[in-house]
């Protein structure tokens, strides 16, 4: 993966109420080239170690945040474009969903395929990592499913149905008590884990899930 940086000043637009200033100086921008299409995600490993970006070049890039442009970058391979990913803490580990309606778990020091689970019925859109063994995703074929990882069997815990519109974003709280979930019914559902049940529910024509710390 190729790189470039820049001294620039990025132009911030400034809101009534927002202590933003109009010019943020960005002494250091790194420009990633790598990806031979449209690039839909990015996230950092919670070690902030390592970055995954998924493409519709139908690969997952993992990349050092070292950004030493000598050192070997990781690339895997999906089978379709792929619109999520996300990284675990304990064992390093990518999670991607893509268009081939399947969730692949990717060992980000190697690259390779640690297993690859066939869930959902249409493109799965996003995933969220519970535990370091366990993680949700959601998908256009209005399900949600989460999933203790076995490398030995591919079965679900969990396969929540409610919404009546695809599934686009997952999110645990961060006790992982809860599960937030939001739909192109433009209604939000918070799931209650243990119980596999909705113990809060919103409807609005805005639409996002996302979780609190508590602050």
């Amino acid at each position: 993966m190729e790189y470039e940086t820049s001294n620039n000043t990025h132009h911030h637009h400034h809101y009534p109420g927002n202590p933003t200033p109009n010019f943020l100086f960005v002494h250091r921008v790194t420009v990633l080239c790598g990806h031979e299409s449209e690039v839909f995600i990015c996230v950092w490993n919670p070690t902030y170690d390592l970055l995954a970006s998924g493409s519709d070049d139908s690969t997952a890039h993992v990349t050092s945040s070292d950004w030493n442009p000598s050192r070997t970058q990781l690339a895997t391979r999906s089978h379709d474009r792929i619109w999520s990913s996300e990284g675990n803490l304990i064992r390093n580990f990518i999670l991607s969903t893509g268009g081939d309606r399947t969730t692949i778990i990717w060992d980000a020091n190697s690259g390779h395929c640690k297993q690859q689970f066939s869930f959902h019925t249409a493109p799965a859109l996003d995933v969220d990592w519970q535990s370091d063994t366990t993680f949700a995703s959601c998908s256009d074929d209005m399900t949600l499913n989460r999933k203790k990882w076995d490398p030995q069997r591919d079965v679900c815990q969990n396969i929540l149905v409610q919404h009546s519109e695809p599934v686009y974003s997952v999110a645990f709280s961060p006790d992982d008590r809860l599960l937030a979930t939001d739909s192109f019914d433009k209604a939000i559902n918070l799931w209650d884990i243990a119980r596999g049940q909705i113990v809060h529910g919103y409807r609005d024509t805005r639409v996002g899930a996302s979780a609190s710390d508590g602050t």
